[in-house]
């Protein structure tokens, strides 16, 4: 017996995984297979037009990226501002942060191209050096149920569901946050 099914091509599996391009350029090669787009802690100051072109881009993450300083030679802990403990390990000079710090983007606009991408679920701004205030309402005009979290926090349990949906979001595509 012979049992034929009809599939759709644009229809993912569950054990299908989306890429998640970390690399601007490389993400830009291609930039319609774009769905997830991690760029934390990458030190941009701007983001290219061609930004634009992702039409079916789901998730930019531009919010800071956690390193821990437990993988990274001792002259880079000095050099960062971490002194040695006398029981091992490294403390902050600034305050206790048990030995992690964070990269940062230091982005001051967005490409305006950003708020036609229609597929657009989830943004993450948190500490990017946007004003989450402003593009919330740009982003949101085109994009009603997108996701947007920003470090511009009015009301923490409206923040709190927000966030929520986003880690849906992160489970979805695999992303560690």
């Amino acid at each position: 017996m012979i049992l034929l099914f009809a599939a759709n091509p644009h229809q993912t599996k569950a054990n299908d995984k989306v890429k998640i391009y970390t690399s601007l350029k490389q993400a830009l090669k291609h930039p319609e297979r774009v769905h997830v787009l991690d760029l934390r802690g990458q030190k941009l100051d701007s983001l290219p037009k061609e930004i634009g072109l992702m039409i079916n881009l789901e998730v930019l993450l531009l919010n800071p990226k956690l390193r821990n300083l437990l993988f990274y030679p001792r002259s880079w802990k000095y050099k960062l501002g971490f002194k040695h403990l006398p029981a091992g390990g490294f403390a902050h000079l600034q305050g206790r942060r048990a030995g992690i710090y964070f990269y940062f983007n230091n982005l001051s606009e967005f490409p305006p191209e950003i708020c036609n991408l229609k597929n657009l679920k989830l943004i993450n701004i948190c500490n990017s050096g946007i004003d989450g205030a402003d593009w919330t309402m740009k982003l949101k005009e085109n994009n009603p149920d997108a996701i947007i979290l920003t470090s511009n926090v009015k009301d923490w349990k409206e923040y709190e569901k927000e966030y929520e949906k986003a880690k849906v979001v992160y489970l979805k595509f695999g992303i560690d946050n």
